[in-house]
């Protein structure tokens, strides 16, 4: 009987465990998609591309 209860208490604590660490990887995978993004969409490229069009037009 103590076996099973333990039993019941631990899966439910490493079920819980797992989720917490599921959440702690998605997030930090967001974040990288986030930084990747910025990194390779930054703002100050495509304003130094449209400034070198614009002179190369001139």
């Amino acid at each position: 009987m103590n076996d099973q209860i333990f039993d019941r208490e631990y899966q439910a604590g490493r079920a819980a465990l797992n989720d917490s660490f599921g959440r702690l990887i998605d997030g930090v995978s967001q974040s990288l998609r986030v930084l990747h993004k910025i990194n390779f969409d930054a703002p100050w490229k495509h304003q130094a591309s449209a400034k070198t069009r614009r002179a190369k037009a001139a």
